[in-house]
């Protein structure tokens, strides 16, 4: 079979590279909605093994036998039941290889529930300011770096295409965080691309595409959801803002028609109007994979 050659005159591709070595990659991090809480029980007709799409996550999530490693696309989210939850890296990571089936895929991901961007997330005041990186923010570049250098042991060609940011819930709780949130998440996006531009296709930052998930609309004034989250609309504002005045940012508009799991009432997290539930978290990789293509 006839094999295709692409030459890349690029510093970090030097020489002659074959197609089916290059890897696309999208780094996938947040707080609970990027974690996932969806029921894998769902999954039944959704879910199968792709070996075109691999994932690489975190020990924070998912199966403990597949951390730290690349394994086929596989459920990775919420660890807090016995089967394990599930985010939106299958809708996302399907979506891909049906539109591009002969193409090889790579999510990395790392995301823990209740985390902010005012302090777990914190970049630094430039990629060489490791020392005030927050926490999760430090184990979402060990994770990367572990990852990408994996593919290139294995002679393989990463290169970072975008990055998917669910997350925001966290700084809604007060008035303060809410307001900053645009600038900080600025400062994130901008810190983060540079970090990773030797990755991208032409070793420039806005070359990656990043791609940001709304928070829950604030449909529940009054409830305890509210009171925890007031500020929510105020971050869902921000993050809007932000796509908009920065270069190759897109921003999935969150509505009522991304369930949360009170949409349903199975057992399962009745009630839990924060968090969305399987329908909503499929829905919600199949939008950001439609960003991540032009679509």
């Amino acid at each position: 079979m006839k094999k295709t050659i692409i030459t890349l005159i690029l510093p970090i591709f030097i020489g002659t590279i074959r197609a089916e070595d290059i890897v696309d990659v999208y780094l996938l991090i947040g707080q609970s909605n990027m974690e996932g809480v969806g029921r894998r029980s769902k999954l039944e007709k959704e879910y199968k093994e792709i070996d075109k799409v691999q994932i690489f996550h975190s020990k924070s999530i998912g199966d403990g036998d597949s951390a730290n490693k690349w394994v086929p696309l596989k459920p990775a989210g919420w660890k807090g039941t016995s089967t394990g939850g599930f985010g939106l890296e299958i809708s996302f990571g399907k979506s891909l290889h049906q539109n591009a089936p002969n193409r090889n895929f790579g999510l990395i991901k790392h995301a823990v529930g209740g985390t902010s961007l005012f302090a777990d997330w914190v970049p630094g005041s430039s990629p060489h300011d490791t020392s005030s990186w927050g926490p999760q923010y430090a184990t979402f570049q060990n994770t990367t770096t572990k990852a990408l250098e994996a593919l290139k042991r294995k002679g393989k060609t990463p290169i970072i295409r975008g990055i998917l940011w669910q997350q925001g819930e966290a700084d809604s709780k007060k008035q303060e965080n809410a307001e900053a949130y645009e600038q900080r998440l600025t400062q994130f996006i901008d810190i983060t691309r540079e970090t990773f531009a030797e990755y991208s296709s032409n070793k420039q930052a806005d070359s990656i595409r990043f791609i940001l998930g709304q928070v829950i609309p604030d449909y529940t004034r009054g409830s305890a959801a509210h009171k925890a989250y007031p500020f929510r609309n105020d971050v869902r504002n921000a993050q809007l803002t932000v796509s908009q005045k920065l270069k190759n940012v897109r921003t999935i508009k969150t509505n009522k028609s991304f369930e949360t799991h009170a949409d349903e009432k199975d057992g399962y997290r009745d009630g839990d109007n924060i968090h969305f539930n399987a329908d909503g978290l499929l829905k919600l990789g199949e939008e950001m994979a439609k960003a991540a293509l032009n679509q």
